[in-house]
């Protein structure tokens, strides 16, 4: 379900195109993909700026370049740490695209409350976001064996695990045709905004979880 807070938003380009990414601190988020596709693609184009949303502990993250070098780009922008809930809801409705390449999801809530702003949301094809991924800008990926990186840093047992390889040239493609075609992604991602919240709100769900219970 979604929380009323994450409302429709009718956006506007400015000065400057804002591509936001949420969850860099955990490994398979893939921020390291968003960084190289942003920076390969806008690197130099004023107009366009990465913010990337994380937690404290982004410094345990190898990226290249560096978080102290990314920090430093006149393009990019990095807020670290928690911040109340209506000042993040914020940061979604003044950003034009969300940007998220995962290997992985038990659901996907960042980008589905992206997409319940209506704002356009790159999201990988596979694994949890598979749900709603093509409400969007829906990212090709396939399915490769889980790297040991992964396995250590969430303390996995065993071989077999997969995870999702978002398509790195899919990634700059759609991140280019986003801002090519800002106000049709925009209206798709709005048309699916009203959908989420007309059936997918809370009081939505605990309501037919009451017919249901009352059924039964």
């Amino acid at each position: 379900g979604i929380d009323s807070e994450w409302s429709v938003e009718e956006r506007e380009i400015g000065d400057k195109f804002y591509f936001l990414h949420v969850g860099g601190e955990i490994l398979r988020k893939n921020v390291q993909l968003v960084v190289s596709a942003f920076l390969e693609c806008f690197d130099g184009k004023e107009d366009y700026h990465l913010i990337l949303k994380t937690l404290d502990s982004t410094e345990n993250i190898p990226l290249q370049p560096s978080l102290k070098e990314i920090e430093k780009h006149p393009q990019i922008t990095v807020l670290k740490g928690h911040i109340p809930k209506d000042s993040l809801v914020s940061l979604y409705k003044n950003s034009h695209c969300m940007v998220y390449p995962t290997a992985g999801e038990g659901f996907g809530m960042i980008p589905y409350q992206a997409i319940a702003t209506g704002m356009p949301t790159i999201c990988t094809e596979l694994s949890g976001c598979s749900q709603f991924a093509d409400m969007s800008m829906p990212l090709k990926a396939t399915w490769g064996d889980l790297p040991e990186r992964l396995i250590d840093h969430h303390n996995l047992a065993g071989t077999d695990a997969q995870e999702a390889v978002p398509d790195y040239e899919d990634l700059c493609r759609l991140m280019k045709k986003v801002t090519d075609e800002y106000y049709e992604q925009k209206a798709k991602a709005m048309r699916s905004s009203r959908v989420i919240h007309q059936y997918e709100t809370w009081s939505h769900v605990a309501d037919e979880l009451l017919d249901f219970l009352e059924i039964s």
